[in-house]
């Protein structure tokens, strides 16, 4: 009998920015699922809690509430991207 080889191509998930973050506080995405939209921007101060984007996974709509309060510094991720669990989505200056 011969003995089955299979093979595989994966695909790596884009690098996590975790290293770019300058001390500010990251919100990572709790699933995989593409970044339908963002309900904040660049400079908007937000409540721990407040729900800062939405993401379409398994036909579903996720709400992503802010970790922190804070200000967002940096929207990491576009609308319409696919994101990994993990994937670092905005970050926050956190007072």
């Amino acid at each position: 009998a011969q003995d089955a080889v299979f093979s595989a191509v994966v695909e790596l998930p884009e690098p996590r920015v975790a290293d770019e973050l300058d001390g500010l506080e990251p919100l990572s995405s709790p699933v995989a699922g593409n970044l339908w939209k963002w309900l904040v921007q660049p400079g908007d101060h937000v409540e721990a809690g407040q729900t800062v984007a939405i993401l379409e996974a398994m036909k579903m709509e996720l709400h992503v509430p802010a970790t922190a309060s804070g200000r967002v510094a940096r929207v990491l991720r576009r609308e319409g991207q696919t994101v990994a669990p993990g994937d670092a989505l905005l970050t926050f200056e956190v007072p």
